[in-house]
């Protein structure tokens, strides 16, 4: 084996790949078997860049699929990174896809790092083709790819070309010339004549692997045997050599994509089998231990062989038999995506259905929802009912994620499949129904009253804790104001509050906690929008409290939403960027779609405060409010803060088109919240480009709104907007008290906040901790180094480098040094 590597490890090809480093991407193409995977790890070999070797690992369409097969081999480079970017999901929208930049900008600005990825030909998906190309176009600095495929991946290569993004290595440099082949043979003690070599060559057409086939039959007759098809001639010159007992694992091995050791021997039922397995890659090139990752590689050619030779001659276990001890042991190691594909490969939906009884399946579920779909469609109906729990596990996901009205149909199924009959105990019976009527109520979402009778009945019925909801749901579906989703009714706002507070102490008992906290939550929105700021950050801090026992990060959030907007409330705008600089910490932690596109919310709303555009994500500043991982139940606050920003840019026009989006959106489930921003944005745009009539009318609507609930603070948020309005319309008698009170509370909060802290006044001033880490960073150091250097948590370098950040205006490290050196902060 060493030798054949040293033979394939050719000076034209790493000089061809040393310009990997020129370029975000590099492209190998050749057939199989010519030796691109053995030529660039031996070329690896000869650098000292850090380097992370991922390989797809059989063919696949899925995105959350690739995206977890890759990011499970990732894990064994670089623990963290891995596990972090397993759990955000494949990122399928412009918000996930900013966060794994910005995450990739973190570990690579410093350094130059490889990132090679094997196989891509086992690529069937258009998004993750989508994702790795605009990937490239990123640039990030010190992040360069290599793609190895047999074919020309679907990535606008042509284009990435033109534009001076990728290099494609000549195919031409794998194939093994005469020459190459006389040497080949001479360092396995056969040497050949130049005849003979020109015959290998032009049966083989170069073809690496063929010639070592070649070899193998030479070493054996001391003929080129040149008519024989590859796969007889793996069986004169390989297959002859082992034993019964060792065909049988090579065949049952097969049937996965990599091996480690201790699944070889799970596989078998067999202690042996991995000692059998490394004797095997020992001898044959075919076999190769990859001892970064720990696991045996079987050779696409020779794989294919053997599964060809599974399938005419099956083993004593059936391959499906086979494919459910390769799920159970991914189950079992965690790997719960590749787990169910093998299980589903199996048939063996008894099992699947078992792991949707379980509470971890909620945040697989929620991180991968196309995939689990996809998954769940293959298993039979008549199955699904006969574990009643999982499917109600999923159906509950599904309406709350998904879509009430298919939802709806599962559950009546369900329901229908149940009454009368006799399969089922009483007390299974009494939990399957409080599982309904627990769906049900979620499905009468933001109707308060319906849904606290529907789950006081489930709480009732089920007489302890749910499986359809649990401790790890998102109680505020990824809202950052939960009550802008509950909130449906003019002079409905504290009503809302009271019959959601009587509603979730039944919901949190069944849920294990879920939702603590939201009760003072709730308490302290209401008194926070109605302008009692003191008492709205006292029910905030009980509310964290709480929350934080039980890690209900969602709860925590709309929290620090409360507390940021009551900080610029006082004019506190450096406390209120702090709040919003830790909150970003605790969601980068948690690694969850949802809660990072409720955090660009939050974001977004501070900024539109503030007048700064640099608090806008990117999905926001190009109004894709598709991208926001949201669900549906909170999904039109993103309107909100998109209209917010289209008023930084007074950009009025687009504000007035876009108002009218807003409203089809807030119709949906009815948001009284909502209808107040839009009425403010609409009169504000409608007042800029002179429409006085129509400006007057939505304001007088927004004013409605709010006298009805005593709402001040909204207004107060657009003081900057709304003096000129106020002053130039009349509004009756009945408003024009309200209307005072909003000009008194206006004015007090422009006093209190634009005139201490316009943005452009404000220049970057970097503590003497901010700059310490700073510096640290331009040497290169990662946050565990200088948390070491600095004798502090890395938490808290994490901290101070989001307040770099956010001081300098940017979102990245190597940004973060530019402007800093531009600035002359440091040195």
């Amino acid at each position: 084996m060493q030798n054949q590597q040293s033979v394939l490890d050719r000076s034209k090809i790493n000089t061809a790949l040393k310009g990997v480093y020129d370029y975000p991407l590099t492209v190998v193409v050749a057939a199989m078997g010519y030796g691109k995977s053995t030529a660039i790890r031996s070329f690896l070999k000869t650098i000292e860049t850090p380097h992370c070797y991922l390989s797809f690992e059989g063919d696949e369409s899925s995105p959350q699929f690739i995206w977890s097969m890759l990011t499970r081999q990732l894990t064994k480079y670089n623990a963290p990174l891995g596990e972090q970017f397993g759990t955000l999901g494949f990122p399928a929208n412009t918000s996930q896809f900013d966060k794994i930049v910005q995450i990739l900008d973190e570990h690579t600005f410093s350094s130059k790092v490889l990132l090679v990825i094997d196989d891509y030909h086992c690529c069937h998906s258009p998004a993750f083709d989508n994702f790795v190309s605009r990937l490239v176009k990123m640039s990030i600095t010190g992040l360069h790819i290599v793609i190895l495929s047999r074919t020309m991946p679907d990535i606008n290569t042509e284009e990435l070309r033109l534009k001076g993004y990728c290099y494609q290595v000549p195919s031409e440099l794998f194939e093994l010339d005469p020459e190459g082949i006389q040497r080949f043979f001479e360092l396995y003690g056969h040497p050949l004549s130049e005849k003979l070599a020109k015959e290998a060559y032009e049966a083989s057409e170069g073809w690496i692997a063929a010639i070592y086939l070649m070899l193998q039959d030479y070493m054996q007759t001391h003929r080129i045997r040149t008519g024989l098809h590859i796969e007889r001639l793996i069986e004169t010159a390989v297959m002859h050599r082992y034993r019964d007992e060792e065909i049988k694992l090579l065949k049952a091995l097969s049937i996965l994509d990599t091996i480690a050791p201790m699944q070889a021997n799970f596989m078998m039922e067999d202690a042996m089998s991995a000692i059998t397995l490394q004797r095997l890659s020992e001898g044959n090139a075919f076999i190769r231990y990859d001892d970064e990752a720990d696991v045996y590689r079987i050779h696409n050619i020779f794989n294919n062989y053997l599964r060809k030779c599974l399938e005419r001659e099956p083993l004593m276990r059936s391959i499906e038999a086979l494919y459910r001890r390769a799920g159970t042991w991914c189950m079992e190691a965690s790997d719960i995506l590749t787990g169910l594909t093998y299980l589903s490969k199996a048939k063996a939906y008894d099992l699947i259905l078992k792991e949707f009884e379980k509470v971890h399946i909620t945040k697989v579920i929620d991180n991968n929802p196309d995939f689990i779909m996809s998954v769940f469609k293959k298993i039979p109906e008549d199955v699904r009912f006969r574990y009643p729990i999982a499917y109600l596990s999923y159906i509950g996901f599904y309406v709350t994620n998904i879509d009430v009205a298919s939802g709806e149909r599962m559950l009546q199924e369900v329901e229908n499949n149940l009454i009368g009959t006799e399969r089922v105990s009483q007390d299974l019976e009494d939990r399957i129904f409080g599982e309904i009527e627990l769906i049900r109520g979620y499905m009468q979402f933001n109707d308060v009253r319906k849904m606290y009778e529907y789950f006081k009945r489930a709480s009732l019925m089920m007489g302890g804790k749910s499986v359809v909801t649990n401790q790890n749901k998102i109680i505020t579906f990824g809202s950052p104001h939960f009550l802008y989703m509950y909130y449906q009714k003019a002079g409905g706002f504290k009503s809302a509050e009271r019959w959601l507070s009587k509603m979730f102490p039944y919901y949190t008992e069944m849920a294990g906690g879920c939702g603590k906290g939201i009760e003072e939550e709730m308490k302290a929105e209401i008194h926070l929008e109605c302008g009692m700021i003191d008492e709205a950050e006292n029910y905030a801090q009980k509310s964290i409290y709480k929350a934080e026992t039980l890690q209900q990060v969602s709860v925590v959030l709309c929290d620090r939403f409360i507390l940021a907007r009551a900080a610029l409330a006082r004019g506190n705008m450096e406390k209120a960027l702090e709040i919003i600089d830790d909150l970003g910490i605790e969601i980068e932690m948690c690694n969850s779609p949802i809660l990072t596109s409720a955090h660009d919310l939050v974001m977004g709303y501070i900024g539109g405060i503030l007048c700064n555009g640099v608090y806008f994500s990117n999905w926001l500043k190009a109004g894709d409010l598709e991208s926001s991982d949201v669900l549906y139940q909170g999904a039109g606050f993103a309107y909100i803060v998109y209209g917010k920003y289209l008023l930084f840019l007074e950009d009025y026009i687009k504000l007035e088109v876009v108002c009218e989006d807003m409203r089809s959106a807030f119709d949906i489930y009815h948001n009284m919240l909502g209808y107040l921003h839009m009425y403010l944005m609409s009169a504000i745009a409608k007042f800029q480009m002179g429409e006085l009539a129509a400006s007057e009318l939505s304001l007088q609507r927004a004013v409605e709104i709010g006298m009805a609930d005593q709402l001040t603070l909204v207004f107060a948020e657009y003081s900057k907007y709304l003096h000129p309005l106020f002053q130039a319309f009349k509004f009756s008698n009945e408003q024009q008290t309200f209307v005072d009170k909003l000009t008194s509370v206006m004015k007090q909060y422009a006093i209190q906040l634009y005139t201490k802290t316009y943005p452009d006044d404000i220049k970057p001033k970097l503590t003497t901790r901010e700059k310490e880490i700073l510096k640290h960073i331009v040497s290169g150091k990662i946050n565990r180094d200088i948390a070491k250097a600095l004798f502090i948590a890395e938490v808290t370098v994490r901290k101070n480098i989001t307040s770099i950040y956010r001081k300098l205006e940017v979102n990245g490290r190597a940004a973060a040094v530019k402007k800093a050196l531009e600035m002359h902060l440091i040195e």
